[in-house]
This record gives structure tokens, sequence and C-alpha cells, in this order.
């Protein structure tokens, strides 16, 4: 059996950079704990390193077969033969020295409930006395305390400090010596207080395993956190997990789609569970590397990259669930489950409607809630824990900036330098992208329906499933929803609704998934006594930023139970795209006629737009918001076919621009009247190269 005592303290350490030193004294250090500690921490003399490769041996072959270690800890049985600490040779019952470890202060009192059963005492009063200010207790008396003390040591010390007989007699001869047994410690107290050193070093020795299948190494991940817990669940450590709330949970790190795990709750988790998971991760591994070349890996980038990340997620998830304890020897996807997925994608994709989220700077301290990127002054800085970004511009003015998204301080990671690293350019060549067809991106969010451009931010993946906290929103400045005159139900309010996509968020942000499954076990009634404490799920930026005694009581509310959610929708995004064609037209039309005429039409179209949606949402019954959709529509079509005529002539020289510049106050009046003339036709040239009379009076002007 390995014995699980002599590799505890390098259990968690195996890597290059933590390598087992072993010392003078007969301890296993590693290289970073010897540097910082120059005296033994276990039995305190000076730490002289000296080459043990029998040990390091040992350590070598640990790291290669970390199922074997947790199954020899998971079996053992404390009368097997265990390895003596001095001469590391195989003993039955293993000795404590209790004198030397008193006076190294490696022991502790602990008092525990007095059954009436006869003890012995061999110190534990006398120190109970000096330490909890108790009275001595005598183990013979007729009427026994209700407690009474006993000796414990942390895990590290019995794992180093136990000695077989013949070690025992040679250096502690006179002194009290215990066995374990007599020291009160059973196989339980052992799994107990080793279960973490289990868990933890079987979690990160398999971490790194990787096969040539994506979903079936997330599985292994999977089945390995799942037997970890089981560990920790069936012999908690009584130092490092204490009792916590009934409500506690774990939630996954593999995956945020897999179902937490309960800290306290027995019923979730079967007897039998830790020897099905043992024999299937057993065999997981075995078949780790076989079967055919698949293609997981690419499909789960590339539907991330598409923006439909929560959707493969949870799909891969499913997938695995699905399994069981079975073996799989192939690869668990098949085209038929993912194909319906990716071509959605892939379709929505061609339009880039909902990546438009991700082309704007969101900072939540900023009037103006949002700002397009630039490769100027607002360069697109990622956030390296949830991957979104924030404008340059606001960094500088704000080095204690968090993160809109996650809250995490970005002067943590050092961002200042704008480092190529740093620089989001995906977003860079996004935004590239929507000037050059902003008049298509414009018309297309028009004709789209509020569903295609559903977008959770802090998941940085589509959704159609978006809500919002209804306790958290109704204390905003300006909120996107109000109480409707009845008093019944909510409506949105028009003014609030250009910063709603910040907070907003979808049921599977990581929060809600965690909320949902706790009260699916526990249930509300069971939680109110703590209303107004628990973060219910609720991740929109309030509570990102927030304290922890500011967490709200979450009460979500669906975006599309609220009437009027197409129109709340389309004005939530109104700006985004309005932005992106001002920009577009600004910057890709270098006639200066062509661009005052585009962007007079662009503003005649954004008046139209503002009154029908506000007309729209009161809920009016007249016939002006048709009307209205109809002069969108046109104005639309008009300027979709001025920005096509001026594309098929942008390379022809225009001299408007250099008549423009040379020109006083007056001649620039009179340059916009000709840039405006005619507005509702289709000009296929520069407006200075109509025939009017405004031309000719204008040419003669400038010539005088």
């Amino acid at each position: 059996m390995v014995n699980i005592f002599e590799a505890s303290i390098l259990l968690k350490s195996l890597d290059d950079k933590k390598r087992p030193i072993h010392t003078e004294c007969g301890h296993s250090l590693c290289t970073e704990c010897i540097e910082r500690h120059p005296i033994c921490p276990i039995c305190h003399r000076t730490t002289v390193e000296k080459d043990n490769f029998t040990v390091r041996a040992i350590f070598d072959s640990l790291k290669y077969q970390p199922l074997t270690v947790f199954k020899n800890w998971y079996y053992a049985d404390i009368s097997e033969p265990e390895i003596c600490s001095g001469c590391f040779e195989t003993s039955q019952r293993l000795r404590i020295c209790v004198t030397c470890e008193l006076s190294l202060n490696n022991l502790f009192v602990e008092e525990v409930r007095d059954d009436g059963t006869p003890w012995v005492d061999f110190g534990q009063s006398a120190e109970a006395e000096r330490r909890l200010k108790k009275p001595p207790v005598n183990g013979a008396q007729e009427q026994p305390r209700k407690v009474r003390p006993r000796f414990r040591a942390p895990f590290n010390i019995l794992a180093n400090r136990v000695f077989c007989s013949d070690c025992i007699l040679n250096e502690h001869e006179g002194h009290v010596v215990k066995t374990l047994e007599e020291l009160e410690y059973s196989e339980t107290d052992l799994k107990k207080l080793s279960s973490g050193i289990a868990s933890g070093y079987l979690l990160k020795e398999l971490k790194e395993r990787k096969g040539n299948c994506f979903l079936k190494n997330m599985r292994m991940q999977r089945l390995c956190e799942r037997l970890a817990h089981h560990a920790l669940f069936y012999y908690p450590d009584p130092i490092k997990n204490p009792h916590r709330e009934f409500h506690d949970f774990q939630p996954s790190k593999v995956n945020k789609f897999f179902e937490p795990s309960s800290s306290n709750c027995s019923e979730l988790v079967s007897q039998d569970e830790g020897d099905s998971l043992i024999i299937c991760l057993e065999e997981q591994l075995q078949v780790l590397n076989s079967g055919r070349n698949c293609d997981c890996e690419g499909i789960w980038n590339e539907l991330h990259r598409l923006g439909f990340g929560n959707q493969v997620q949870k799909k891969y998830v499913d997938m695995i669930n699905g399994l069981g304890y079975l073996t799989s020897f192939e690869c668990p996807l098949s085209d038929v489950e993912i194909s319906g997925l990716r071509e959605r994608a892939i379709e929505m994709s061609k339009a880039k409607i909902f990546s438009v989220y991700t082309a704007f700077c969101w900072n939540h301290r900023k009037n103006d809630a949002c700002c397009i990127f630039d490769n100027v002054h607002h360069k697109p800085v990622r956030c390296q824990n949830c991957k979104m970004s924030i404008c340059m511009d606001c960094l500088q003015n704000d080095p204690n900036y968090k993160c809109s998204f996650c809250g995490n301080p970005y002067s943590e990671i050092g961002f200042f330098e704008a480092q190529d690293n740093t620089i989001n350019y995906e977003a860079l060549n996004l935004i590239e992208f929507y000037k050059e067809h902003c008049v298509d991106m414009f018309a297309k969010w028009w004709n789209c329906n509020a569903i295609d451009i559903g977008f959770c931010l802090s998941c940085n993946s589509y959704s159609d499933k978006l809500e919002i906290c209804t306790s958290c929103e109704l204390k905003q400045q300006i909120p996107a929803l109000r109480p409707s005159l009845q008093e019944t139900r909510l409506q949105f309010n028009y003014d609030g609704l250009a910063t709603l996509p910040m907070r907003w968020q979808c049921e599977e942000c990581e929060k809600r998934l965690q909320a949902n499954w706790m009260h699916q076990y526990f249930g509300n009634s069971r939680l109110e006594r703590r209303a107004g404490e628990l973060n219910r799920g609720c991740n929109h930026l309030k509570s990102r930023l927030a304290k922890p005694q500011d967490k709200c009581e979450h009460k979500p509310i669906k975006l599309k139970d609220i009437p009027n959610y197409q129109y709340a929708m389309k004005v939530a995004t109104m700006s985004l795209f309005q932005r992106i064609l001002k920009a577009g037209i600004e910057g890709k039309v270098n006639c200066k006629l062509w661009k005052i005429r585009m962007l007079n039409i662009y503003g005649i179209m954004i008046g139209h737009l503002r009154c029908y949606f506000k007309t729209a949402m009161a809920g009016s019954e007249e016939d002006e918001p048709n009307d209205l959709r109809f002069k969108i529509t046109f104005w639309i079509d008009h300027i979709k076919q001025e920005w096509n005529q001026y594309k098929s002539k942008k390379e022809q020289m225009c001299k408007c621009t250099e008549i423009w510049n040379c020109s006083d106050n007056d001649s620039r009046k009179k340059l916009k009247e000709i840039a405006s003339f005619h507005r509702n036709e289709v000009v296929d040239r520069c407006p200075l190269q109509m025939e009017h009379g405004i031309f000719f009076e204008m040419s003669n002007s400038i010539r005088k």
C-alpha cells in the first residue's frame, strides 16, 4: 500500500516549482517551503537539505498514478502496516511521542463528550488546565463531567512523527508514547484529516491529463471532480471544513452547467457512489486516447467564436450527463445532435447583429454609458478574467476601475501600457466590419425580430432567455422599468432603456444556475429568514460591484413577459446601431457634401425612429406609428441606395472637400443647401456636380 502518511506533505506539490526536498531531520518539504522556513515546521530543527533518492523515486512514481494513490487511501485499513517516519520500515503499530510533541507545541487539546466510558489520563487534563483554564478531570471519578479532554494533532504531524517500536526505544526512552488507537484515532478520523490532501492531489494531477478527444477529457475531469467531492463529503476535515449553513454548495469548476455539489445534504449522494465513480474513472483513463480523431474541440471553439458559448456548453454537458457510468470508447458527440445548433449559429453570425454589444465600452461611471471603440483613444482593453473590454480612455481616467462585468479591478493586471496581448483586436476588426457595412447593419436591425438581438454581456453569449432583477432595477436613478398605471404589472420606461443591456442577464448566467439549484432542493420557504442577505442569482452591475452586505434579494422577471418587449429590445439597441451608422458615414465617406447629405438623412431618420418607438410603447391606438414606420423604411432604403451609389463612385476625384476648406461661413451654408437639395431623390454623384441654380450661384461666388 502506498503510504499516505509519508506522502502527505508533498501530495499537493509534485510539480517543477515545488519539487520534494528531503532534510537531515528526516522530513520532506517542497522547494518553496524550505526557502521560507529555515527551521523545520515539524520537528523545529535547522533544515539542511539531504539527497534521498529512494524517497524522490517514491514521489515520482506517485505523480503518474494518482488514482491508485487515491484508491489506496479510500480503501485503507488502519490495521494494515504503515511506514515508520524514522527508519522507513513497515510496522504494524506506529507510535507517537506525546512528551516530545507537547514540547514542540505540536499537540492541541480537544474537548469531547464524556459518555461515561473509562479513559486513561496521560497528561490531557493538565494540558487542558494550562491551555483552556479548566480544572483537572479525574477519569475514575464517580460522576464524570459532560466533556473530557483528548489530544489531537494536525495531519502533517501525524504523517511525519509516527515511529515504530525500535525507533521509539532508541530516541524516546522514558517518554510518554502512545499508539494512534490509544490517542483515540479511528480510521474515519484519519481519513477526515487527510481527505483534503487525497482529493486535492487527485484533482491536481488528473487536471493536466489530456487525450485526443475534448469531450472525453471534459468527462474525465467531471468524474474526478465528483469523486473528490465525494471524499470530502463523507470524510469532512473537522478543521478545514467546519459545519456550514444547510444551503451551502460547491459549484463545478469544470463547467457551470454541471450541477453543483451539496456540502451537507446526504440525500443527494448515494452510499455506493464512491465505488462507482472510481471504477468509471479508472476505465475512462484507460480509453482516454482510444478511438478515432474527432472535431469536438473545433466545434466548441467555433461556436464560442460565433457567440453561442452557452448553447454549446449546455449541449456538451447534457451529453456527458447522459452517459452516466458507461465507458465511452469513442467521442460522444454525434453530427445529428450538434448540426442544428451549428447551422443556426452560422446563419445568425452572418448578420453579426447580436455581436454589436462587444463593439462598445460599457463604462457604468460615465453619464454616456457606452462609446464605440476605436484604434486611437478608445482602444478596447480586454479583462483577463471575463474577456470583456473597456476603452483605454476610461482606464487612464480611473486607475481603480473595476470591470463592469465581473467586478475584478483592472489595476491588478497592469493594463495601462496598452500591450498587444491586452488589446482586443477582434473587437477592432468587428468595428471595421460594422463601419464598412453600416447601412446594411442598420437595415438588418430595423427588420430583425427582438429575439435575434438578445445577448448576455456577462456570459458573452447569444441568449433568447433574458431577464432582469426587478428589485435592483427599480432602485436605479433612471430605471428601465416602472409600475403601470394600474400598478398590477410592470412596464418598460423608454428613458432608461439605453443602458439596459449592461443590467439584464440570461437565465444561464452562473449565479442564476447556482441559485436555481439551491432553491430547487431547499425551497424558498426555508430561506425567508435570510431575505435581503442572499445573492439569489442577481448578476447585474450593482451586485457585481457592491459590498456583500448590499446584495439584493433577487426577483427576476423575464423580458418577454413585460408588455412591448419587441419595442423595448429595439430601443435598448437603437443607440448602438445609430452610432455605428454615423461612425461609418463619417469615416468611410470622403466626399464632403455627400457626407453632409447622408448625415442629414440620418438625422431625419433617427427623429422618426424616436417618435415611432415612444408612440408605440405608449400604446397609442392612432395610426401614427404605422405612418412613421413607412417613413422610416423609406429613409432607410433611401440612404442605402445613396450609400451604394457612393461606393460605386468612390474612386472618382471630388473637389467639394477642397472647396469646403477654402470657403467662409456664408459659402458653407450655401454648400449645405446644395447637399440637401432634392433630399427625397437619390443622387448618383457629388451634389456639387448636380445641375441646379444654387450650384451656378455658388460657382460664381467661389470664382469671385
